[in-house]
């Protein structure tokens, strides 16, 4: 029977696919992981390093809304970028707060609750 013999061959080739799917996502899974961050001091350094990016393209894209005469959309990019500023501050002062105190007692600060 052609469709007994087909049957095993099919399935068996639908397995191959999901292994490698797996196998693909796996690899895209540990790949991306690099990319956050291991530890507290390296995601804030990488979330500065993608704020500062994002400035930098707000920035080009206020200038291009000036020269294109598009105060509206420039004055709500403006105010992303002043938000976004502040949060470079913001991660700035917690990297120097890391190198001042050391990643544990940081770490143990960030747990305090005042009464």
């Amino acid at each position: 029977d052609p469709r007994g013999d087909e049957g095993p061959r099919c399935f068996k080739r639908r397995e191959n696919r999901a292994n490698e799917r797996e196998e693909q996502f796996g690899h895209a899974v540990r790949c991306r992981s690099r990319d956050v961050g291991e530890t507290v001091p390296e995601q804030l350094a990488l979330d500065l390093k993608l704020e500062i990016e994002a400035v930098k393209r707000l920035n080009d894209a206020v200038e291009l809304c000036r020269e294109q005469g598009d105060n509206g959309t420039r004055e709500l990019l403006e105010r992303i970028l002043v938000s976004e500023e502040a949060h470079i501050d913001w991660l700035e002062a917690q990297l120097e707060l890391i190198e001042r105190l050391g990643e544990k007692t940081y770490l143990a600060q960030q747990i305090y609750e005042p009464a």
